[in-house]
């Protein structure tokens, strides 16, 4: 019991010291920039001859370097021991391949896809900022450290918490180049509200989550969250779902006439903190006749399940009312919204078909209103 008891006292303390060191974030969903944030990014560029003379046709390196030119790691090198002639890239990396993609000289030009998962060569997550992308390929010889025949370009890109694509030609040789970069931010909170529910207050929030320990919730009658009262005695655990998950917290301790100010904080596995809000509500209870809080929305269900190629997404609506129904794959990936209209009063059915999906479990969700509710269902082919 004791060693349970200095266990759970080190972890609140290093929680507290967490959001000591974490800026606020605003309720929109969207994280505050962290110093490290995990993502991969996805890279595409199609080479085309500049008609030089070299053979094998085609040397190619792609890199990455901060925005001062200090190396970081070589994504792809495809070049053995005409390695001498990619002289833009020896000069930068002294030749280091350690994680590229490596293999000999092409006798042909081609679209490169490839993946930087954010790291450097020595496999440690680099801090979030600017960097450069890197591209050289040669078809002619070259003498050491003179600039080589063959073309190089550079672009510069960011990494951080936001997810972006881009893409664009590049110049005469480096075409359909894209980036589609994804950030893996351990948690992104979005339908964070509070609601008069009787004589108390409930507070609902949306989280997409990974490698989260669960929240806390705090409250004051100002905004103003050093002086806030933290509501939860523990951490309310978090799902780390591949969906969205849905979160509420009652707060019976409230009084009549007062507005109240409520945050979410968040805590990651290795005890990094978030924070969210404020969000206000001003407590004017009534009696309950006048507040009659009946799920709008319920017996949802699918059928059969499993399911192939076809399934019906059953819901029953206490009165007519728009509904949008969306269905996820198992890496919360949304994957098609199959409803986002009115439905009359009563049950209603919407036939989904997955004739050109795989197999595999899939998630969908149903909303009405503030009302979110969801599901799996697994297709077997």
């Amino acid at each position: 019991m004791k060693k349970i008891l200095i266990i759970s006292l080190l972890l609140f303390s290093t929680f507290m010291f967490a959001l000591e060191q974490t800026n606020f974030i605003p309720n929109d969903g969207i994280l505050s920039v962290e110093e490290r944030t995990p993502g991969t990014m996805d890279i595409t560029v199609r080479t085309t001859t500049h008609n030089g003379q070299y053979a094998p046709r085609h040397c190619f390196a792609l890199w990455i370097t901060t925005d001062t030119d200090t190396f970081v790691k070589t994504v792809e090198r495809k070049a053995l021991s005409y390695m001498q002639h990619l002289v833009k890239f020896m000069q930068m990396t002294g030749g280091n391949s350690v994680g590229a993609v490596t293999g000999a000289s092409l006798n042909y030009h081609t679209t490169h896809n490839l993946t930087w998962d954010g790291t450097n060569y020595n496999g440690v997550e680099v801090p979030d900022g600017i960097y450069r992308i890197y591209i050289e390929f040669t078809e002619s010889n070259s003498a050491s450290g003179s600039i080589p025949d063959g073309p190089w370009t550079m672009l510069e890109f960011e990494k951080g918490t936001e997810s972006y694509q881009i893409s664009s030609d590049v110049d005469t040789y480096f075409h359909d180049f894209s980036i589609d970069y994804s950030a893996l931010v351990p948690v992104s909170l979005t339908n964070f509200s509070a609601e008069r529910v009787d004589d108390y207050i409930r507070i609902n929030w949306q989280a997409e989550e990974n490698n989260m320990a669960g929240y806390e919730l705090y409250r004051n009658t100002n905004n103003d969250f050093d002086t806030a009262t933290r509501l939860t005695s523990n951490l309310i655990p978090a799902m780390n779902m591949a969906v969205p998950s849905n979160y509420n917290f009652n707060d019976t301790e409230v009084v009549a006439g007062n507005t109240y100010y409520y945050w979410v904080s968040g805590m990651t596995m290795d005890a990094s903190g978030y924070n969210f809000g404020p969000i206000d509500i001003l407590f004017d209870p009534v009696s309950n006749s006048e507040n009659v809080n009946t799920p709008t929305i319920n017996d949802i269900s699918n059928y059969p399940n499993p399911f192939n190629p076809e399934t019906t997404i059953s819901f029953n609506l206490q009165k007519a009312d728009k509904v949008v129904v969306k269905v996820y794959n198992n890496r919360g990936q949304l994957v098609r919204t199959i409803a986002d209209q009115y439905f009359s009063q009563g049950k209603n059915n919407i036939v989904f078909n997955a004739d050109n999906l795989s197999s595999g479990i899939y998630y969908y969700s149903v909303q009405s209103g503030s009302e979110m509710y969801w599901n799996n269902m697994v297709l077997v082919k």
